[in-house]
């Protein structure tokens, strides 16, 4: 069994997700809000930790897209990444994630890749455009690789994951029609990151 870690955090404050040596994020569980009157209540006024019914059902969504498939996750715990579920009560996000073995492969934009595996092949990130500006850089003009904030996240998702998951190879080119061009005149790749299972667990969350 995947062990499965848990961390809670308090309102406003950074949370980060280390990688388990070439492993990936997979969130299990997630609120941000209130359940107990205990958990981040240092400082903070009574009349703030009294509603122990404040759940937030879009935090694990948000959680998920945000974190699932990559070596690290960081993010601010706050308005800016929550709707508020209750006014007036100090929240914290409380979550529970796992570490899953992984490999990463990069296409570069006009070429084609190739995922392989002993088993069967489980996808558990996909996206297309550029994150930063030291992959797939040959021969390119630095105007090409400056934006690293140009990515298609869930449309390329579900296009990798039909080509791919449950199969024990896929070819991948950047040229499929469902790759639109998140960022005209920037060089980009495709980063799928993926796992290798036997055949009677690839479906395991």
């Amino acid at each position: 069994r995947v062990p499965t870690t848990a961390s809670a955090v308090m309102h406003n404050h950074y949370w980060y997700l280390f990688r388990i040596g070439t492993g990936v994020i997979k969130i299990r569980s997630a609120n941000y809000g209130r359940t107990n009157g205990y958990t981040c209540s240092a400082g903070v006024p009574a009349e703030q930790r009294t509603n122990v019914w404040c759940n937030q059902p879009e935090a694990y969504s948000i959680l998920s897209q945000r974190c699932d498939g990559s070596q690290y996750c960081e993010l601010n715990v706050g308005p800016e990444q929550f709707p508020d579920p209750c006014a007036n009560t100090f929240k914290y996000l409380n979550t529970s994630y796992s570490c899953l073995h992984a490999d990463t492969s990069v296409t570069c934009e006009h070429e084609v890749g190739e995922l392989n595996c002993a088993g069967v092949i489980k996808v558990f990130r996909a996206t297309y455009g550029r994150r930063d500006g030291t992959t797939c850089t040959s021969g390119r003009p630095p105007r090409q690789l400056v934006n690293v904030n140009c990515f298609h996240s869930l449309s390329t998702f579900a296009v990798v994951i039909s080509s791919c998951n449950g199969k024990n190879s896929c070819s991948l080119t950047t040229s499929h029609p469902s790759f639109s061009d998140p960022c005209y005149g920037t060089y980009k790749y495709l980063e799928v990151t993926y796992g290798c299972y036997p055949c009677h667990i690839v479906l395991i969350e």
